[in-house]
């Protein structure tokens, strides 16, 4: 087994060293816009800080970070419903809580797709601001907006 280590690492160092010299700009490995959204899958908000925009990173992980705090919230009172619709003794806190708790699950069930939603379009982002990174744009020769209105004919009444 050592011998097959040592004999892979030297033809390894053996293609670097006879390895031509590049000339172009070797980009950073795991940069392809794939990894990027890969990166924002993971944790929703890390494909955007690699595209170097903070701003919407935060707001990203944020957004991520209430949806599941409020899918967690939403669980958390569907199980307490639940607790108390075993023990309820009359017919109208069985309703209730029936109530309750089938509330707290649709609800939660909302903030599911919602969450699944926003996970799959923060993905979308970082994938497309990726493929942008690179992407430039001419400046434009004029910035001023000039009109030209000819009230001649207003004034006049004749056409010139």
């Amino acid at each position: 087994m050592k011998t097959y280590i040592i004999t892979f690492l030297f033809l390894l160092s053996f293609n670097r060293a006879f390895a031509q010299a590049n000339d172009t700009i070797q980009k950073p490995p795991f940069s392809s816009p794939t990894w990027v959204a890969a990166r924002s899958f993971i944790f929703p908000g890390w494909g955007q800080w690699y595209n170097h925009k903070k701003w919407k990173a935060a707001i990203v992980a944020t957004t991520a970070i209430t949806l599941g705090s409020s899918i967690y919230i939403q669980e958390t009172r569907r199980m307490d419903a639940e607790r108390k619709l075993h023990s309820a003794l009359s017919n109208n806190e069985k309703y209730y809580y029936t109530r309750m708790e089938k509330f707290y699950e649709n609800d939660r069930n909302k903030l599911i797709w919602w969450s699944v939603g926003f996970w799959l379009l923060s993905g979308l982002d970082a994938y497309v601001d990726a493929h942008l990174a690179n992407f430039e744009v001419e400046p434009v020769a004029s910035s001023k907006v000039s009109i030209q209105v000819n009230f001649n004919f207003f004034l006049t009444g004749k056409r010139k």
